[in-house]
C-alpha cells in the first residue's frame, strides 16, 4: 500500500530519508485504486449519513467557519446537513471539508488499515473540496504528518521552513507559526499526484485558477516515544505502590513544596527503573494499542466493492441486504452495524423506515425505492452508497 503511494520510490529509502524530515511529491496521473473516491460519493455522504461526532463536517468561508444551522436540513436531527446548502455555498467561495471519511467508505478504511499497518501510525483521512482560486487555510503547520492525494481539479502548494521539530497535539500553544518569508517549493497537484509532508512544516494550498479542487488528506498520528515513556511509568505503577500515592497537600507554587515534590520525584524514578522490565512494557503497549482500530487488520476483500460494480447499478439492478447485518438505534441515528467492522455504517434517522422496508425483501430494485425516499434523493446514489459500505449485495 506504501508503495504505490510513493512510486518509483523504496519503501527503505522513503523511511530513511522522508519520514519526519522532508515532503515528497509523487506524480501519479490518474486514480489510485485503494483510495478511489469522487464526488458522487461526497454527495451520498452528507445526503444519507449523519455528521454525528465533532467538526465532521465544516464550510470555511475567507477564513471563517459557517455556522452549523445554515447548513443544516429542515426538520432534520442537528447532526444532518443539507447538500443542497453545502453545494450554494461552495459555489459561493466556501471550502468543505468532511472529517474522518474513511467511517463512511469502505474502500477508504481499507486503504487506511494498510497504512497504520505498514508505519505503526494511527491514520484517518479528511477531505477537502475547494472552489476554483479559493483558499481553505492560511499557512499553517500540522501536529501530524500528512499524505495528500488529489482526486479532482488541481491544487496549488507552498511549503515553508520547518515551523518546529516534531510537534504534537498541544504544542502550538508554545510554538505559533513563525514569521516567515517567500515559500521554499512551489508546485500543483494533479488527479492521481500525491503529497507527503512531515508534521511541523509550513504550508498552505490554494485551489488552482478556473479550476475546482478534491483531495484526501491522510493524518498519520505515530506513536511516540513520550508515548511510550509515559505508559511504562503507568506500568510501573501497577507494581510499585509509591507512584500511586497523591502529591503532597499543599499549594504546587510554594517553592517549599516544589524542592519536596522534586527531590521525591527523583527517588521514585530511581526506585521505579529497578522493578521495570522494558520487554514487558513493550509488550504491554503493543496490546494496548493494536487490538483497538490502531494497526488494525485490513478489512475482507468482498467489503470492498469496486467502484465500476457500484458505478454500474442500473433502476432494473437486483439487489439484497446482506446477511448478519445488527441495527442500533439511539435518539440521533441509528446505525447498521456490520460484523467485521469496527465502527457502525451510520444512516440518517429518517431513512430508517426505508431501511425496513428493505430489510424485509428478498430482493428488490432501486427504482422500487422511488415511492419509499424523498423527492430529492436518488435512488441509484443510495443504493450505491449502501453497496458500497457492505449494506447490500448483489446475487449472483
Amino acid at each position: 500500500m506504501l508503495q504505490s503511494l510513493i512510486g518509483d520510490l523504496s519503501v527503505e529509502t522513503f523511511l530513511a530519508d522522508y519520514w519526519e524530515r522532508k515532503h515528497l511529491v509523487v506524480r501519479r496521473e490518474g486514480e489510485h485504486p485503494l483510495f478511489d473516491f469522487d464526488e458522487r460519493d461526497i454527495e451520498a455522504r452528507i445526503r444519507y449519513s449523519p455528521c454525528h461526532f465533532k467538526k465532521a463536517l465544516r464550510l470555511v468561508f475567507h477564513g471563517h467557519q459557517v455556522v452549523r444551522e445554515a447548513m443544516q436540513e429542515s426538520g432534520g436531527k442537528e447532526y444532518d446537513f443539507d447538500f443542497a446548502k453545502i453545494r450554494g455555498a461552495y459555489l459561493s467561495g466556501a471550502t468543505s471539508i468532511v472529517n474522518q471519511t474513511d467511517r463512511f467508505s469502505n474502500r477508504l478504511l481499507h486503504g487506511v488499515r494498510l497504512l497504520e499497518k505498514a508505519l505503526g501510525a494511527s491514520a484517518g483521512i479528511n477531505l477537502y473540496a475547494t472552489p476554483p482560486s479559493t483558499q481553505g487555510y492560511r499557512v499553517h503547520y500540522d501536529s501530524h504528518d500528512v499524505l495528500v492525494i488529489q482526486i479532482s481539479g488541481a491544487k496549488h502548494w507552498q511549503l515553508f521552513q520547518q515551523a518546529v521539530e516534531y510537534p504534537f497535539d498541544g504544542i502550538r500553544e508554545k510554538y505559533p507559526v513563525p514569521p516567515y518569508g517567500d515559500p521554499d517549493h512551489e508546485f500543483t497537484l494533479g488527479p492521481g499526484d500525491v503529497l507527503y509532508c512531515p508534521r511541523g512544516l509550513l504550508h498552505c494550498a490554494r485551489a488552482a485558477r478556473g479550476e475546482h479542487s478534491v483531495h484526501l488528506t491522510i493524518g498519520l498520528q505515530p506513536l511516540l516515544w513520550k508515548d511510550l515513556l509515559a505508559y511504562a511509568i503507568d506500568a510501573a505503577a501497577l507494581d510499585h505502590v509509591d507512584l500511586r500515592q497523591s502529591l503532597p497537600a499543599g499549594d504546587l507554587r510554594n517553592l517549599n513544596n516544589v524542592d519536596k515534590i522534586l527531590e521525591q520525584a527523583r527517588e521514585l524514578l530511581e526506585k521505579s527503573k529497578s522493578r521495570l522490565s522494558i520487554e514487558t512494557v513493550v509488550e504491554r503497549f503493543g496490546k494496548r494499542w493494536c487490538p483497538r482500530g490502531h494497526f488494525a487488520t485490513p478489512l475482507p476483500e468482498a467489503s470492498v466493492i469496486p467502484r465500476e460494480q457500484a458505478r454500474s447499478l442500473q433502476p432494473t439492478s437486483t439487489l439484497r441486504q446482506t446477511k448478519d447485518l445488527k441495527v442500533t438505534e439511539d435518539d440521533h441515528w441509528f446505525g447498521v452495524e456490520i460484523e467485521y467492522r469496527d465502527h457502525p455504517f451510520v444512516l440518517k434517522q429518517r431513512l430508517r423506515p426505508v431501511w425496513d422496508w428493505i430489510s424485509k425483501q428478498e430482493s428488490f430494485q432501486p427504482q422500487d425505492l422511488a415511492e419509499h425516499l424523498r423527492k430529492d434523493d436518488d435512488p441509484i446514489l443510495f443504493c450505491e452508497y449502501l453497496l458500497n459500505n457492505g449494506c447490500l449485495e448483489q446475487p449472483t
